[in-house]
Protein backbone atom coordinates (compact mmCIF):
# COMPACT_ATOMS: atom_id res chain seq x y z
CA UNK A 1 0.00 0.00 0.00
CA UNK A 2 1.06 3.58 -0.63
CA UNK A 3 1.57 6.15 2.08
CA UNK A 4 -0.64 9.23 2.28
CA UNK A 5 2.30 11.28 1.01
CA UNK A 6 2.63 9.08 -2.06
CA UNK A 7 -1.13 9.37 -2.67
CA UNK A 8 -0.99 13.19 -2.47
CA UNK A 9 2.06 13.33 -4.75
CA UNK A 10 0.41 11.08 -7.34
CA UNK A 11 -2.85 13.06 -7.17
CA UNK A 12 -1.12 16.38 -7.80
CA UNK A 13 1.06 14.93 -10.56
CA UNK A 14 -1.93 13.45 -12.40
CA UNK A 15 -4.06 16.53 -11.75
CA UNK A 16 -1.42 18.82 -13.26
CA UNK A 17 -1.42 16.67 -16.40
CA UNK A 18 -5.21 16.78 -16.63
CA UNK A 19 -5.97 20.34 -15.54
CA UNK A 20 -4.72 21.74 -18.81
CA UNK A 21 -7.44 19.87 -20.65
CA UNK A 22 -10.17 19.33 -18.07
CA UNK A 23 -10.49 21.98 -15.39
CA UNK A 24 -13.63 20.50 -13.83
CA UNK A 25 -11.75 17.69 -12.08
CA UNK A 26 -10.57 18.68 -8.62
CA UNK A 27 -7.50 17.38 -6.83
CA UNK A 28 -9.80 16.31 -4.00
CA UNK A 29 -11.85 14.07 -6.31
CA UNK A 30 -8.72 12.54 -7.76
CA UNK A 31 -7.09 12.02 -4.36
CA UNK A 32 -10.25 10.36 -3.05
CA UNK A 33 -10.26 7.96 -5.98
CA UNK A 34 -6.56 7.19 -5.44
CA UNK A 35 -7.24 6.45 -1.77
CA UNK A 36 -10.03 4.10 -2.83
CA UNK A 37 -7.68 2.29 -5.21
CA UNK A 38 -5.02 2.12 -2.52
CA UNK A 39 -7.33 0.10 -0.27
CA UNK A 40 -7.26 -2.61 -2.94
CA UNK A 41 -3.54 -3.12 -2.20
CA UNK A 42 -2.54 -2.65 -5.85
CA UNK A 43 1.01 -1.81 -6.96
CA UNK A 44 1.77 1.89 -7.47
CA UNK A 45 1.99 1.54 -11.26
CA UNK A 46 -1.42 -0.13 -11.45
CA UNK A 47 -3.00 2.54 -9.24
CA UNK A 48 -1.64 5.26 -11.53
CA UNK A 49 -2.83 3.40 -14.64
CA UNK A 50 -6.35 2.93 -13.24
CA UNK A 51 -6.43 6.59 -12.20
CA UNK A 52 -5.53 7.67 -15.74
CA UNK A 53 -8.37 5.52 -17.09
CA UNK A 54 -10.76 7.03 -14.53
CA UNK A 55 -9.67 10.54 -15.54
CA UNK A 56 -10.34 9.78 -19.20
CA UNK A 57 -13.83 8.48 -18.34
CA UNK A 58 -14.60 11.61 -16.32
CA UNK A 59 -13.45 13.90 -19.11
CA UNK A 60 -16.38 12.82 -21.28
Amino acid sequence: MLSNGEIYHMAFKLWEEVVREHKQLSVFELRSYLKELNTQDLPKEQIEEKAREWIKENKK
